[in-house]
């Protein structure tokens, strides 16, 4: 990759450039307008910390702000004079209202101690810091999804309520499709760190700790910020644990299914906190596939083993986080199927830590540093059998050590840089001739975003912003990669209408670059790395007249160039090669409604997509792009009253071509499944019981070509939680 740039090219990012300063100049101004007027912070009045999503509002002036995760908060635009603060927490007593006074010269500052009020009811105990909700907030091409540290449980329970989400099963892996995305277009984080692996580029839900996830941030395409070629996915962890607690679960089903789990989250003195959790789960079966086959399914076994913990120094103005994770996972590999036996084993090993500081530097400025070490490590052992027939015996050792700076001010320009080492090793011992060996790669990126306020050009708008991003990627032996991004937004009371654009790339995979040629597989090291580019215009409804009711629609198109693809050359053998262009275009359509404030919610979604080729080739173009849903529905109700919880939920999975010709295809299916539970509750203890039936019409189909998923199944759980942990 020369150093030598074509001069259009050059021109065209001097004129990206020249645009973001003049948004910038222009933001600067208009920062000037709406400079900061009054700020301060939430604090615990018994301990001291931060308290944070506080309610701080001016009680004369109908504004009011959410604190963040250090308690912090601020206001602008406030006239000069005497004004009414108060605050309001679950959890906590509502402040007295606080008298303040705006210098039209100089900020105001103040600090607010709340007292702690736990909330009683004759023969219970109850604490509303723990709640079973997750919100869902989609604006433009971000979806913020929250809800309290331990009640997220399973990534089902995101999925099914956003249509830009698939959730793909891999064996034992959980992977997530963006918009009929590759799996490993998507970057999967974790606290804003890389997960995905080394050796696959895909992220592993399963590892993550949903049990201290507090906050998932998704993004469709891209910004200055975030990676993925189709968008990325952030998981969120909480500073501290809301409520100490121990957990067992035993759940037991049709076709030999079994689970079970252990968990404990425990806060100790000096602000350490922790997530154990170990979880076994076990389901050889046998049924009769679309074919009328009879299929077996041997050694379908998982155990994991799972922690992650933090320590949280209590400091002045600043947040300092060490949090670390460790993973292990043992597990069968289910057989008998073509290359894969019974008698193999996969085992996984996976090890990180890292920190994250946040500091103010006085009204306007702050910074941030968020960096660490991870290790995975993965071996795989398949002999050789009737079904096998090329024996197995490989090690994998990935590495990682990354940091990202920040320095931002507040309402005007966010700037980063970052740096990230990552290497992967491979070694054969049937075949040490054939080992992968070591590669390492070095990775750097600048980024940096505006977000403007816009005038009131009408007075039924209630607010319009403009965003703006620039990111430079380097590294990687590949050529230098500007990613401009940037979006509009309009609100009124009820509705909102927004546009976003990106442009994103993935670098290829370091097994397709340098694989070792074998009976199935011949690497290219030529491949150049996947680029994209797309945009997406949406409007959402907001009402709570009827009802809590939130509808959102919205169209994207995302053209990619380089697609990396793995293609058929010789009888059984394949390598990765770039397609020349690709399209993924679709519309979207999300819905949730709680009338009257009542007991019942219905929630439903819809993806109508088209993944096309768009090869020169006549072979390729306009074909659909293989194992892609050609659109995907969902829907549920909900009833919720007191201990009882009813669920019914239906799913529509469009066709699937598995070849890249649309010569063979797999038909759509429509799932329906099926959810009774019931709690018990005896002070700080919790029982929660549940009947499931899934694949409820006993549907025959299949995800992969000659995969069969199972029929009807019937599912029993008993989930016992203890409120007040162990010590």
């Amino acid at each position: 990759m020369g150093n030598q740039k074509p001069a259009p090219a050059s021109r065209s990012r001097f004129f990206i450039v020249s645009i973001i300063f003049s948004i910038l100049t222009a933001a600067s101004i208009s920062q000037a307008q709406s400079e900061i007027k009054l700020y301060g912070q939430v604090v615990d009045r018994a301990t001291g910390n931060p308290v944070p999503r506080a309610l701080v509002y001016l009680l004369d002036l109908g504004k009011y702000a959410i604190s963040d995760e250090l308690g912090a908060f601020y206001f602008t635009d406030i006239p000069s004079g005497q004004h009414q603060l108060g605050v309001k927490r679950i959890g906590y007593s509502q402040s007295l209202p606080y008298a303040i006074n705006i210098d039209p010269a100089n900020p105001t500052h103040v600090t607010i101690p709340l007292d702690t009020n736990p909330i009683t009811v004759p023969g219970q105990d109850i604490t509303l810091k723990k709640s079973s909700e997750i919100t869902i907030i989609s604006k433009g091409n971000r979806t913020i999804v929250e809800c309290s540290r331990g009640e997220l449980g399973s990534i089902e329970r995101v999925v099914d309520r956003l249509p830009e989400l698939e959730l793909v099963q891999s064996g034992t892996q959980k992977l997530l499709r963006l918009r009929g995305s590759q799996t490993n277009a998507v970057a999967i984080m974790l606290d804003g760190r890389i997960q995905n692996s080394a050796l696959s580029s895909q992220g592993d839900i399963s590892t993550i700790p949903l049990n201290s996830i507090s906050k998932i941030e998704i993004t469709k395409g891209g910004d200055y910020k975030s990676s993925g070629l189709a968008g990325s996915v952030n998981f969120i962890t909480g500073s501290q644990i809301d409520n100490d607690h121990l957990q067992s679960s035993a759940e037991r089903g049709s076709f030999g299914f079994e689970s079970y789990s252990l968990g404990l989250a425990q806060r100790l003195p000096a602000r350490i906190n922790f997530d154990l959790k170990d979880s076994y789960n076990r389901g050889d079966f046998q049924f009769r596939d679309p074919r009328d086959s009879l299929q077996s399914r041997l050694n379908n076994s998982t155990h994991d083993l799972s922690l992650f913990g933090g320590v949280s120094p209590s400091l002045k103005n600043a947040r300092l986080d060490f949090k670390g994770r460790y993973f292990k996972r043992n597990a069968g590999v289910p057989g008998p199927i073509f290359q894969l036996t019974p008698e193999a084993i996969s085992n996984s090993l996976e090890r990180e830590i890292y920190l994250i500081f946040e500091k103010d530097m006085g009204v306007a400025y702050s910074v941030s540093a968020v960096g660490g070490l991870s290790s995975r490590d993965i071996t795989f052992n398949s002999p050789q059998t009737p079904t096998n027939f090329v024996a197995y015996k490989t090690r994998f050792e990935e590495r990682a050590r990354d940091l990202k700076i920040g320095l931002s001010r507040k309402r005007l320009l966010d700037t980063y840089i970052s740096w990230r080492f990552e290497s992967l090793k491979g070694f054969d011992y049937i075949r040490p001739a054939s080992a992968f060996g070591q590669r390492k790669r070095l990775l750097n990126t600048i980024g940096a975003g505006t977000n403007i306020p816009l005038p009131k050009f009408v007075s039924f708008i209630e607010s319009a912003t403009i965003n703006l991003g620039l990111k430079r990627e380097a590294g990687g032996n590949s050529d230098i990669f500007w990613g401009p991004s940037g979006g509009i937004r309009i609100s009124t009371n009820n509705f909102g209408v927004d546009f976003s654009y990106s442009r994103t790339r993935r670098l290829p995979d370091l097994t397709d670059l340098f694989w070792k040629e074998d009976v199935f597989a011949t690497p290219n090291p030529d491949l150049r790395p996947e680029k994209a580019q797309g945009y997406e215009t949406g409007l959402d409804f907001h009402s709570a007249r009827y009802g809590l009711c939130d509808i959102r629609l919205s169209h994207y198109d995302t053209r990619y160039n380089d697609i990396i693809i793995w293609r058929r050359w010789a009888g059984d053998k394949y390598t990765p090669v770039n397609l020349s262009k690709a399209e993924i275009d679709g519309s979207e359509i999300s819905l949730s409604y709680r009338p009257f404030d009542g007991p019942i919610s219905i929630f439903g979604n819809g993806s109508f997509i088209r993944p096309l080729n768009k090869e020169t080739s006549p072979v390729h173009h306009n074909k659909y792009l293989t194992f892609r849903p050609i659109g995907t529905q969902n829907g549920s109700i909900e009833f919720t009253h007191q201990q009882i919880e009813i669920k019914l939920s239906g799913r529509h999975l469009g066709r699937r071509y598995i070849t890249e010709e649309n010569t063979k295809s797999l038909p759509p299916v429509d799932l329906l499944d099926f959810r009774f539970g019931y709690n018990f509750n005896i002070k700080s203890i919790v029982l929660k019981t549940g009947f499931s039936v899934l694949n409820l019409g006993d549907k025959r189909y299949e995800i992969l070509d000659r995969q069969p998923e199972k029929p009807r199944e019937f599912r029993f759980e008993l989930t016992l939680s203890h409120f007040g942990g162990l010590i």
